[in-house]
């Protein structure tokens, strides 16, 4: 879960005029299929697929692509 935080860290540094720059405006369309899915992730992981492998690793990928593809977009 944690290769999300690394990409986006990573682009960070090795774009830091972007990221002094900021987001602006972007930033909630970046930051609002994250949260939904980490939404998604939190409430149906205790309950629904509560130890299911599947369900963490889709979820796990879903966020590095958020993540990323907004990463490199905004870089």
């Amino acid at each position: 879960m944690s290769a999300w935080i690394v990409i986006l860290l990573m682009t960070a540094l090795l774009f830091s005029r972007t990221a002094k720059r900021g987001l602006g405006i972007r930033w909630p369309i970046y930051m609002g299929p994250w949260g939904a899915v980490r939404v998604v992730e939190v409430n149906l992981s205790g309950s629904a697929f509560e130890g299911d492998v599947r369900f963490t690793a889709l979820v796990a990928g879903l966020l590095t692509v958020s993540t990323t593809t907004c990463a490199w977009f905004e870089a």
